[in-house]
This record gives structure tokens, C-alpha cells and sequence, in this order.
């Protein structure tokens, strides 16, 4: 496992619920917030007043705006927290027993901060720039009051968290309301999305299709309209896997960029992000979570603006590296067709795309190493009586993780040091690096595989996600349309590290170019 890797160029109700189961100019004086340009914008030029006429919300249950819109509508009186928010919990109730997005609620709660919220917004007080939105939380971060599971039945009856971790914190801050808290697979240890806890979370688009993991509930809560942010995870792909496979957008920033207390075992190879169903959502949520917290000691420093990035005024200024996947893991089949389909349309939006493929010798190897270490070390403080009662493929990846030297695991660390360097002058001047999220769309629900379970595990058939974990490089997936069968398809923008912003940048693009809709149009009851 040494050799260097290799490139080159090629051709809801108001009932007590509560169940177990734009961007932001800060100053001195408080923070504005920046609307976007609305068609008849003097500032907007003909090709964007199109665009924003091609996507400008139809008349949408007040729960299904976006997040930018939310905020627009209550600032000028048209809309109200109350009854966003109570539409999110109705959806919530008549949508999440098909579904199983989300694990831990309380309506009753939520509509009471909404109403404390709408009284701010007729005094002209607003606490923050997120006041009123709906978020969810996914399960593996603490909300005050409330338990953290982290998708396994082995842990339904951990203790109420003391206090919030810090992105909740930053977001409560804002003045976002917390609905609460989405499912995940087990400790995250796979990228189905079969939870001990929850059961199959489904894919609102066809309850029969998986919908992706770890941040499973996250992704359903998107594309539902159950909230319009939502707080994800990824250490292999775990915001990017759901996002693909349900249509929506996530974006994995930059390890580190996040804050994150109790730390990771995996440390800034894990990071938490958005799914959402607008990359100026997502964008949005990530300006306020990503303030310093000094708690993180591996976290960015303060003064750093990584998502300020570098602007690109149009698609004829966008510059993409692309290449079908890497090693053995490249799309194939129709989502190999509607990659292509995807990266004709830029071209000829006027995108300049520059082919190359990717190779990189022992790759899934030095992850493995990477991931079982990490996954034994996040389960050493659980008593033995716990880990006998989790799932046989995590029991399995703890004990390898233990069998793993320490010698091993540097040298894996300075495998991925030396490939983020290779990667960031494989992007050179480009934007970005544009690959398929995943070689294939959403497989069944019922099933941990698109086939045949790999003798190398889940991650032999995600190399294009987590090679960006391992590398601590920002990397969105963005939704780009949907096969014959209705499946939805995404592409990948990757940087390099602290460049979110510029990739973010790209995805809004990218979007423009190939407008899919990201909420499912018949949610199952």
C-alpha cells in the first residue's frame, strides 16, 4: 500500500407530540440579512431574470419554501412562523410513520417557539438571521433535553444531552426552531438506510428505494418539506450518499470547518453539514455553524472566511476537472448516460470541463485503516453489555479497528496527506472537480447493496465520497435529475480543503444549468 496514486488524462398539528421513534452580512451593531435578486432586480441580468423566473417558487405550502424565502416572508409581514412551523409538524405526523425520517419530536414545543418568534418579527426584533426556520437535528449531536442515540437500538434509553453541541448552539442562537431529531444508521457505521433504532427509513420519491445513509431521516426530511435545513454528518459520505439517492442538495464542508463537541474519534475526517433543497440554504446554515468554537481543537481559526470563496460571475466562467469516478468505482448504465447528459448540458451552457481519469493505487486499503480504527476507538467507552447488542457488521468493524497497529494508522494519515496534495494540483485553476456522487441511483429499501454485498464492504463501492473525507476537502452533491424510472441522479463538486465557498459557488451553477426539483411532488401517507 505505497505506491502514489496515479492521474492522467482520457477521452404538521398543534397536538403535544413527543415520540420516541440568503446569506449573512455581520457587523458591530447585529447582522443583516442579504436577499437574494428577485426577477425584476436592476442589479440581475437577462440570463438571471430567466433563471429566476424558472425557479421561482410556485404557490408552495408555506413549509415547503426555502429557508431564504421564509425569512424574506416574515421580515415583510406575508408569512408567519406559526404557520410554517406548524405545517412542518403536520407534515411530520401524517408523513414519518411511511417514512421514519425522524426519531424524536416535539410539536408542541416547536409551535409555542414559533409563536415567541412571531412576536419578535411584528416588534422588528428578530433574534437572529435563522429566526422562525424549521431545522431538524440528526441523531448523533446533542440537543438540550434530549436524548442522543445515534441510531442504535442499543442506545434507546441514553440520559437527555446536558447542553447543545456547538452547531445546535450557533443554530438555536440564530434563532432557528429545533423540531427534532432525524434517524440514522448505527452509529453511522454503514450507508443504508436500515436503522436498529428507526427500522427502513424510505425514499420519499418511492418508499420501495433506499434513502441512502447515514443521514438518511436528514435527506427524507428535505425532499419532504418537513424542514428546509436539516443538520447532517459525514465521515465516508453521509450527507452526500442520501442527498444523491433523495434529490436534495448536501454539501460536506471542509473537514474542521465545522465545530463538533464531544470531538469525532474520526476527528476532521467526519464533519457536519447541511441537506437542503437549495444550495443558498445550504449555505445559509453553514455561515452560522461554522463560527469557531473553541472547544474544537482541531477546528479552523478565528478570522478565516472559507466561504467567502472565489466568485464566478456566469457558466461561461465556470472551469470543472471531470472524470467518470476513481479506480474500479466509475458510473456505469443509465447514470453513466445521464453523467454524460449532465456534462454535455454545461458545455453547452458554455462550462469549460477538462477530462482526465483517476487512479489511486491501495486506495480503499489505507481507508479501511482509516475507518476501523476510527469506528473501534468512538465504541471504546461503551460498556461491553452495549456493543454485544449492536449490529454484527459494526461488532465486526470494532474488532478490526482493535486488530490495526499504531504504526499502520500514521502511516495511512500521511497516505491521504500526500493524495490531498495530488488532488489539489490535479484541480489547479479549475473551480472544481466534477464526479458522479456515486456510480449508481438509490437501490431497495430493504437492502444494504446495490447487489451483491462486496467482500470489502460498503465502501468499496464509495471510494468517490469518502476519498474526500480522507483528504478533509470540501465536496457537494448536487441534484441534477432523475433516470427513466424516476430515481433521482446527482453530480459531485469537490475542492480543496477551505475552498467551500468556490465549490458552493460552482453548485449554484451547476443548478442553474440543470434545474432539478428537490421535493418529492406525491409524499406517500
Amino acid at each position: 500500500m505505497g505506491s502514489p496514486p496515479v492521474f492522467g488524462p482520457s477521452d404538521a398539528g398543534l397536538e403535544r407530540v413527543r415520540r420516541p421513534i440568503a446569506s449573512i452580512e455581520h457587523s458591530e451593531r447585529g447582522f443583516n440579512i442579504i436577499h437574494p435578486h428577485t426577477p425584476d432586480s436592476p442589479s440581475s441580468d437577462g440570463a438571471e431574470r430567466d433563471w429566476n423566473r424558472m425557479t421561482a417558487e410556485p404557490a408552495a405550502a408555506p413549509c415547503e419554501r426555502t429557508a431564504t424565502a421564509m425569512i424574506a416572508g416574515y421580515g415583510d409581514g406575508s408569512l408567519s412562523p406559526v404557520e410554517v412551523v406548524a405545517g412542518c409538524v403536520e407534515r411530520i405526523e401524517r408523513l414519518n410513520g411511511a417514512l421514519a425520517a425522524i426519531c424524536w419530536w416535539d410539536g408542541e414545543r416547536a409551535i409555542a417557539d414559533a409563536r415567541a418568534s412571531e412576536a419578535r418579527w411584528r416588534s422588528g426584533t428578530p433574534v437572529g438571521p435563522l429566526d422562525g426556520v424549521p431545522v431538524t437535528i440528526k441523531d448523533f449531536f446533542d440537543v438540550r433535553g434530549w436524548p442522543t442515540r445515534r441510531g442504535a437500538a442499543a442506545l434507546a434509553d441514553a440520559p437527555p444531552a446536558a447542553g447543545d453541541a456547538p452547531a445546535v448552539a450557533r443554530l438555536r442562537e440564530a434563532g432557528a426552531i429545533i423540531l427534532g431529531k432525524t434517524s440514522a444508521t448505527e452509529l453511522g457505521h454503514k450507508a443504508s438506510g436500515i436503522s436498529s433504532l428507526s427500522g427502513i427509513v424510505r425514499n420519499p420519491w418511492n418508499p420501495g428505494w433506499s434513502a441512502g445513509g447515514s443521514s438518511c431521516g436528514a435527506a427524507v426530511a428535505a425532499a419532504t418539506g418537513m424542514a428546509p435545513l436539516n443538520l447532517g454528518s459525514d465521515a465516508a459520505g453521509s450527507i452526500r450518499v442520501p442527498a444523491s439517492f433523495c434529490g436534495v442538495y448536501g454539501h460536506k464542508p471542509s473537514g474542521g470547518l465545522v465545530p463538533a463537541f464531544p470531538p469525532s474519534a474520526f476527528g476532521p475526517v467526519a464533519v457536519q453539514g447541511p441537506l437542503t433543497r437549495d444550495v443558498a440554504d445550504a449555505r445559509l446554515m453553514l455561515e452560522i455553524m461554522a463560527q469557531p468554537d473553541q472547544r474544537d481543537w482541531l477546528g479552523q481559526p478565528p478570522g478565516a472566511r472559507p466561504l467567502d470563496g472565489r466568485a464566478i460571475p456566469d457558466v461561461a466562467a465556470l472551469r470543472l476537472v471531470t472524470a467518470p469516478g476513481i479506480n474500479g468505482c466509475v458510473v456505469e448504465g443509465a447514470a453513466h448516460d445521464a453523467f454524460e447528459a449532465a456534462i454535455a448540458a454545461l458545455e453547452a451552457a458554455g462550462a469549460a470541463v477538462t477530462r482526465t481519469t483517476i487512479a489511486v493505487e491501495d486506495l480503499l486499503a489505507w481507508f479501511h485503516t482509516v475507518w476501523h480504527t476510527a469506528v473501534a476507538a468512538g465504541a471504546h467507552h461503551l460498556p461491553p453489555a452495549v456493543v454485544a447488542r449492536l449490529e454484527p457488521t459494526l461488532v465486526a468493524m470494532i474488532e478490526r479497528g482493535r486488530r490495526i497497529s499504531a504504526v499502520e494508522h500514521t502511516m495511512a494519515q500521511l497516505f491521504f496527506a500526500d493524495l490531498a496534495q495530488r488532488l489539489r494540483r490535479l484541480v489547479g485553476d479549475a473551480h472544481g472537480l466534477l464526479l458522479p456522487t456515486l456510480p449508481f441511483a438509490a437501490f431497495a429499501a430493504d437492502a444494504e447493496h446495490p447487489g451483491a454485498a462486496p467482500a470489502e464492504g460498503w465502501l468499496a463501492w464509495d471510494e468517490t465520497c469518502f476519498v474526500f473525507n480522507a483528504t478533509l476537502m470540501p465536496a457537494s452533491s448536487v441534484p441534477v435529475g432523475f433516470l427513466a424510472d424516476g430515481r433521482p441522479t446527482a453530480v459531485q463538486i469537490a475542492g480543496p480543503r477551505w475552498s467551500d465557498g468556490t465549490v458552493m459557488n460552482a453548485a449554484e451553477l451547476v443548478r442553474r444549468v440543470l434545474p432539478a426539483p428537490t421535493l418529492a411532488p406525491a409524499p406517500v401517507a
